[in-house]
């Protein structure tokens, strides 16, 4: 699902691309990025949903294994 966060969080790059909508932390702007987010995924559901989709097979755990694997190689290496 997309998602609202905060500039403090470490997922803004992965937001960025399409999955949700990035606020600053007080209330007025948080307010404002709710309303704007419900009028945005009302006219556009599919778009964020694929986004999201994109982002999420990212995180897959074969994905983050190769990931992984791919580190620990690079450090035995070294």
């Amino acid at each position: 699902l997309p998602c609202i966060i905060t500039r403090q969080t470490n997922m803004a790059s992965i937001i960025n691309e399409g999955c949700g909508w990035i606020t600053e932390l007080d209330p007025d702007n948080i307010s404002a990025t709710i309303e704007q987010a419900v009028e945005n995924y009302r006219h556009s559901k599919q778009a964020y949903r694929k986004a999201c989709y994109i982002q999420a097979k990212r995180f897959e755990w074969h994905e983050v294994a190769k990931i992984s694997i791919a580190q620990y190689e690079k450090l035995l290496i070294s």
